[in-house]
């Protein structure tokens, strides 16, 4: 039997994603240790979808090893994409020897599958003769989920962490690196959780049943999900090559407390007189070789003489430019996001919440409170 229109579109999804996955995993070009973790990610994935479809057409009814081995993807799921997270955000990543800790788990639970292939246990009905097997493998499936769940925490905790660092180091956080990423962890947690809680991760002894064009469209979502990533990657190939440059670690640093107010003085030259808040690429490092100073030293004085970070230093520079705009009749009539984007802004939907942030309403309800 033949494939329909959705289950062809499901089916290309994954053979578009084994291409991905190849790119990721064999380019010259993207051979870095985060690409090798979305490589291997996006591989498992797309195992997974070709598994579902093939099977359902009874392509893989003389394959039982790969049909059954086949069943433990999702071990892999958490681990690589915590991986690439922490490798996306480093600026010297590499593949350490101990990363392998993080695919215990994932070993065990196929090598119980592949045992049970090998013994010839390859079906559920199969499987009832042996209670003990049944009851491993649903142990395994759960610490599976709790697995994944925790990886997927881990990685949003990095990320919040890395939210700071960049507030340290630059005044425009909006990266299409760190974009891609939480786009990509948002919708892969969505599926999971779908595919837990909807089907029951596939633990048969819930007895999870329903028609075939419920499997098929979570399916189809998964195809999706790739076809999103290869098109992203196509649109803004930045993403498999940008590298997040922050500083390393926070040092132990003295300064003189004279030399603290000097500074701070010329901080507040810089942005009230030079006015460097006007470029919206402004990083720490570019204000530091302004002043001609070290970067570390300005980011202490930042933080010691106006406890701020220089993110935040730099926007309310920005936020008080913008409200002096608004506060122009002149500019009665100018669109809000020119004046966001002359004041320095580099993104509308910062400068939105920035803007609410200090001044607990919009730029346009402050517009029609000064201006009537």
């Amino acid at each position: 039997m033949g494939f329909s229109l959705l289950e062809s579109i499901i089916l290309l999804g994954g053979i578009q994603g084994i291409f991905l996955s190849s790119v990721l995993l064999f380019s010259p070009r993207h051979r870095k240790a985060a690409n090798l973790f979305l490589g291997l990610f996006v591989l498992a994935f797309s195992i997974n979808i070709l598994r579902n479809i093939l099977e359902a057409h009874g392509y893989l009814a003389n394959f039982d090893i790969v049909r059954v081995v086949s069943l433990g993807m999702p071990a892999l799921y958490g681990p690589l994409i915590y991986l690439y997270v922490v490798a996306a955000i480093s600026v010297t990543a590499t593949v350490k020897p101990n990363y392998g800790k993080h695919f215990i788990l994932a070993a065990v639970y196929l090598g119980v599958l592949l045992s049970s292939a090998l013994l010839g246990v390859t079906d559920w009905p199969e499987a009832e003769r042996y209670p003990w097997l049944i009851g491993v493998f649903s142990l395994l499936v759960v610490l599976v989920v709790i697995q994944t769940l925790v990886y997927f925490i881990l990685a949003v905790l990095r990320l919040r962490r890395l939210d700071h660092e960049l507030e340290l180091n630059f005044s425009s956080v909006e990266g299409v690196g760190m974009r891609w990423i939480k786009k990509l962890l948002l919708a892969f947690i969505g599926l999971f959780l779908i595919w837990v809680l909807v089907f029951g991760a596939d633990l048969r002894i819930l007895n999870v049943h329903y028609p075939e064009y419920v499997f098929q469209g979570f399916w189809l979502a998964m195809a999706v999900l790739v076809y999103w990533m290869g098109y992203y990657s196509m649109l803004k190939p930045e993403v498999l090559t940008f590298e997040l440059q922050t500083t390393k670690k926070k040092s132990s640093i003295s300064i003189e407390p004279d030399v603290v107010d000097r500074v701070g003085e010329q901080l507040t030259l810089a942005m009230e007189e030079d006015k460097l808040y006007l470029n919206s690429e402004l990083s720490l490092k570019q204000l530091a070789e302004h002043l001609q100073l070290n970067a570390k030293k300005v980011s202490h004085i930042l933080n010691s003489r106006f406890d701020k970070t220089f993110y935040a230093f730099v926007n309310e520079y920005r936020i008080e430019a913008v409200k002096r705009c608004l506060e122009n009749p002149d500019k009665r009539f100018d669109k809000l996001e020119g004046i966001a984007y002359d004041c320095g802004f580099k993104s509308s939907s910062t400068f939105n919440r920035l803007f609410k942030q200090y001044e607990n309403m919009t730029p346009k309800a402050y517009r029609e409170q000064k201006l009537g």
